[in-house]
């Protein structure tokens, strides 16, 4: 086999080896196929069953019978419905958007894919629920907020009066005066060392009230 032929041969097993372990967009190859699959979407409260329902393609999946092909595509709209809803839909990987005035928008991710028909229902929590969970921990966050900002202005007064005593520690000229100056130095820094940590530990009350009026 001359140089030319063997170059070509290679060229061709590196190609058939490729077309065989991917599939190509919009074309199945080999036993790889897209399939369409039943899919209904039902939405709970009650006074949420009609919420608008709309699908979002972002990738596509081929199938054959041991394993299965994923190709992402650009965000394809299919439409938008009135929950409940039951379409069909080939396979590959969807974004549904839930949305009802007076509820919180709800997006779930779903990959369509072996099972010949998928039930899914979508729970939504309404604002006024949401806000009732929420304003403890707003009020809780505002609290410590207060706290810190006060502990914080304390926490400067100490330190004043700590630099104050111990300028008279260095001017001090008689031992009495040197021993008041270093009382005043112990006391003052230890109430610094009490506001202190009541600032830190508002700060972190701050941040985990807010991180959990955030999580609803």
């Amino acid at each position: 086999m001359n140089k030319t032929n063997l170059v070509l041969f290679i060229a061709f097993f590196a190609n058939s080896g490729f077309s065989q372990t991917t599939a190509q967009p919009n074309t199945p190859y080999k036993n790889y196929f897209e399939y369409i699959r039943e899919i209904t979407v039902k939405v709970s409260p009650t006074e949420a069953s009609d919420a608008q329902v709309s699908i979002i393609r972002t990738s596509k999946i081929y199938l054959d019978a041991e394993s299965k092909a994923t190709h992402d595509i650009s965000p394809d709209s299919l439409g938008t419905w009135r929950a409940p809803i039951t379409t069909n839909l080939a396979t590959g990987d969807y974004i549904i958007n839930v949305r009802k005035e007076g509820f919180r928008d709800i997006s779930e991710q779903i990959e369509i894919g072996a099972k010949e028909k998928y039930d899914l229902e979508i729970p939504m929590l309404s604002n006024k629920y949401l806000q009732q969970i929420q304003q403890p921990w707003q009020i809780s966050k505002w609290i410590c907020a207060g706290v810190f900002l006060g502990s914080s202005i304390v926490s400067y007064y100490y330190n004043t009066k700590v630099i104050e005593y111990k300028r008279d520690y260095y001017n001090a000229i008689s031992p009495d005066l040197i021993q008041m100056a270093r009382m005043n130095i112990n006391k003052y820094n230890l109430k610094l060392r009490y506001s202190t940590g009541v600032g830190f530990s508002a700060l972190g009350g701050f941040a985990f009230s807010w991180r959990m009026e955030m999580s609803y």
